[in-house]
């Protein structure tokens, strides 16, 4: 057995998953907003549980209806981290009535003969609480309240996942955050460059969304390789837009996600369409390298 647990938080869009995850690591590491579907690639953390090492899993929110496209790779992207998980955190919205996409993802918890922990999220006072019954039809029985935005209910959950870690006799460790041997690298460029395709190539499966769509990637999503006895952490960023087409909101978090993403690399791979050639854009992230003194490849795709 793996010495570090996988713990996945799954639930519909827009249900707090991202808050949470946030909030259990200590940083602000996914991207969040109020627009349903922000996140979209599984965003994993090293998550240090009262001395029980695991990884923490944000998934995209799950939903019932047929999706085409970017929408059916978000779901099988979700699907994938409740796969990988020995424990699952099934979050839902406690302000707000119970959905069909609520039922649905019950569907396939059931399936999947996880630990389950029941996450009424948003309990931000008493008579929201009092919605908690309602929570009991989800069959999962009691819930936890929490507010992941402020703190509420959280030394509960805590203390909840715990005991489900010590129940399948995961064994207490403590943490180790880097790795001094492994090396980080950023991959960067502007928007549909092929970062993300470069990242499943390497690692050899498909854990990050790809799509001809501009701004598939939103968040900094970090992936272990191992090669030749060495060990490396590849960071997919979002694409940098020219600054004056960031918009507020999403696009101005990701693009501030990848460039503090920068800081804690030791290597940027600058990855540059071929058949546009070389951008003021490219020249940007480049300076950006440049200033924090890291190492620099450019790459042609």
């Amino acid at each position: 057995m793996d010495p570090a647990a996988t713990i996945a938080i799954v639930g519909r869009p827009n249900v707090g998953k991202s808050t949470l995850f946030n909030r259990l690591i200590g940083k602000r590491h996914a991207v969040i907003a109020e627009e349903a579907g922000t996140t979209r690639d599984r965003i994993s953390q090293k998550y240090d549980c009262n001395g029980y090492e695991t990884i923490l899993v944000d998934t995209g929110g799950i939903e019932t209806d047929k999706k085409e496209n970017i929408e059916e790779d978000i779901q099988s992207q979700a699907k994938i981290g409740i796969q990988e998980a020995d424990i699952i955190l099934f979050v839902v919205n406690l302000a707000e009535d119970l959905t069909s996409d609520d039922f649905g993802a019950v569907d396939i918890l059931r399936k999947s003969k996880k630990p389950i922990i029941l996450i009424a999220n948003k309990a931000d006072n008493r008579e929201i609480e009092k919605n908690i019954f309602n929570i009991y039809e989800l069959g999962f029985g009691e819930p936890i309240a929490i507010s992941a935005i402020h703190k509420h209910g959280m030394e509960i959950l805590v203390g909840e996942i715990e005991k489900t870690l010590k129940k399948l006799k995961f064994k207490k460790k403590k943490i180790q955050v880097t790795e001094k041997n492994t090396t980080s690298i950023c991959i960067m460029g502007k928007p549909n460059a092929g970062k993300s395709s470069l990242v499943n190539c390497l690692i050899g499966s498909k854990k990050v969304i790809v799509s001809e769509i501009p701004g598939t990637t939103r968040d900094a999503t970090d992936t272990e390789l191992e090669y030749n006895d060495k060990k490396y952490n590849l960071i997919d960023t979002a694409g940098i837009k020219r600054r004056g087409r960031i918009e507020r909101g999403i696009d101005k978090f990701s693009t501030l996600r990848a460039i503090s993403s920068i800081e804690r690399s030791d290597i940027v791979i600058l990855l540059i369409d071929g058949n546009k050639g070389i951008s003021n854009q490219d020249a940007h992230i480049t300076e950006h390298a440049l200033e924090a003194k890291k190492g620099l490849i450019i790459a042609f795709k």
